[in-house]
Order: C-alpha cells, then structure tokens, then sequence
C-alpha cells in the first residue's frame, strides 16, 4: 500500500469506506502535525472501525482524544467534521459523547452479566442502581437492565425494593411489549410483609390495569397478590369482626374479601376456577 503523508487523506477515504488495511495505515499516521479536520477523521474512524479488532479500551481513547479536540476549539464556531462511513457521517462533539456513553453502557452490561452469572447479586445491584446510565437507552436495553435489578433483589429477598422496580417497570411498560417478561417476576412477589405501604400502594396501582385491561384477568396469581395487598393496606379484621358485620347484612366484608369475590368470578369466566386450591380460602 502506498504511504506518505500526502497519501494519508485517501487512505483515511479508503478506510472510511471498508479497507481494514487502510485504516491500520492511518492509526499508525496519526500525529500532531496532521490538519485538525483529518485528526479528527481519523479518531472517528478508529473509534468505530476498529470497534471490531482493537480493544474497547483504545477505540474509548480515542473518542477522548476527538472529545478534547472539540474542547480546545471555541464552543461558538459549533465545530463539525464530515465522514464518508454509513451512519456516522457528522462528526460533532454530540455524536461523539454519545457512541462514548454507549460504550461505557455495554462494558457496564458485560460486566453486569457475568457478575449476575456469578451470583453476585449485591454488586450487580450496586452498579445498575449508582452508576448505569439510564439516558438515551434504547427500550430493550433498558428493560433488560431494569428486570435484571429485579431479579437481583429477588434473589436476595429484597421483595420491597423488588415491588419498587416491578411497579417502574410496568408503569413504563403500559401493558405493551415487556409486560409479560414483568408480571414473570410479579409472580415471583409471595411475601409482602416487609414491603413499604408506599409500595405496596403502587403495586396495586399496577396489578388492577393488568387485571381488567390487559388480558391477566384469568390469572389467579396476580388475583392473590392484589388481594394479599389488599390486606396489608387495610388489615385484616378478625373473626369476630367478619361475624359482626355478617350479622348486621353487610355483603361486603373488606375489599381484601371483595377482591377474592371479584377474582373468583373473574377466574371462572374463563374456565380457569381453581375450587380445589386451598390457597384462595
């Protein structure tokens, strides 16, 4: 291949639109002396190019590099260079914090994984919840996070912080693509006990729109877990008090009761009525 610094903007083009040789040529030409617009080109082009063959930690350097050559350049003359690679054509300070940003993410995602992987639980919550960025992420990408979070607190038994992040998690997901990947882990939530009444408000808030308005009315489970919250909000009235009001014509007990009334005729709209399951009395 033809070298020289004269040479260096084709081999820069030649790069930008493939050659893998070519862009060997301009990693090893970068220098000080070189124009700011083919430095610049250059970074870029390493950054995402070479995405494929050099380290993460190289590709994120140079992103740092163009960052820096943005910032000692005045914030007024908005500064921008051209590409000639699909998709990355502009080259602004923007576009470059971002694919920076987004490279830190899936290192973090990585690393998220295997320490899930691994069991470690109390660390893979520490990093989602203090230092995972949560700007500019895709919708899989951050479902995928976020029910990770669940599932880690799940693991610990951590059902109150677990209730609050199902509760985000379907409220961000509004019935639509995810919703059933979240109710997986709502039916995970048996014991409520030592959630916070501030959550266990929410979760209601949550289950009642999945039980009328999104197909989970047959679902027992979910009936149960209502109900169980039910409860926990209003307290259970003794016997003698259920008798009382027995006696006195009330139909209604509680809502906690209701809700069991509610379900049951719910669940056996469908055919799904469990008379024999012992856990509904």
């Amino acid at each position: 291949m033809i070298r020289g610094d004269q040479f260096i903007p084709i081999h820069a083009m030649v790069a930008e639109l493939g050659s893998e040789s070519a862009m060997f040529v301009c990693y090893s030409s970068l220098s000080p002396s070189l124009p700011h617009q083919l430095s610049a080109r250059i970074h870029w082009l390493i950054a995402i190019k070479g995405a494929g063959t050099f380290p993460a930690q190289i590709c994120k350097n140079h992103l740092r590099a163009l960052l820096a050559m943005f910032q000692a350049e005045s914030e007024t003359t908005g500064a921008k260079y051209q590409s000639l690679m699909a998709g990355h054509e502009l080259i602004t300070k923007d576009n470059v914090q971002n694919l920076l940003d987004q490279m830190d993410r899936c290192e973090s995602l990585k690393t998220i994984q295997r320490l899930f992987d691994d069991g470690q639980y109390d660390k893979v919550i520490n990093i989602i919840v203090d230092n995972f960025s949560w700007k500019d992420v895709d919708r899989n990408m951050l479902l995928t996070t976020a029910l990770t979070l669940v599932d880690s607190y799940i693991e610990l038994s951590d059902m109150d912080n677990a209730t609050l992040w199902i509760s985000r998690v379907l409220d961000f997901t509004k019935g639509l693509a995810g919703t059933d990947k979240v109710v997986e882990r709502l039916r995970r939530i048996v014991v409520i006990e030592n959630v916070a009444l501030e959550n266990v408000s929410n979760l209601v808030h949550c289950i009642v729109p999945l039980l009328v308005l999104h197909g989970y009315e047959s679902d027992s489970t979910l009936w149960l877990l209502l109900y169980r919250c039910a409860c926990r909000l209003e307290g259970e009235l003794t016997v003698n008090s259920l008798s009382a009001l027995y006696d006195d014509g009330c139909e209604m007990y509680t809502s906690s009761l209701n809700i069991l009334v509610t379900a049951h005729e719910a669940v056996a709209k469908h055919d799904k009525c469990p008379s024999d399951n012992v856990s509904w009395y």
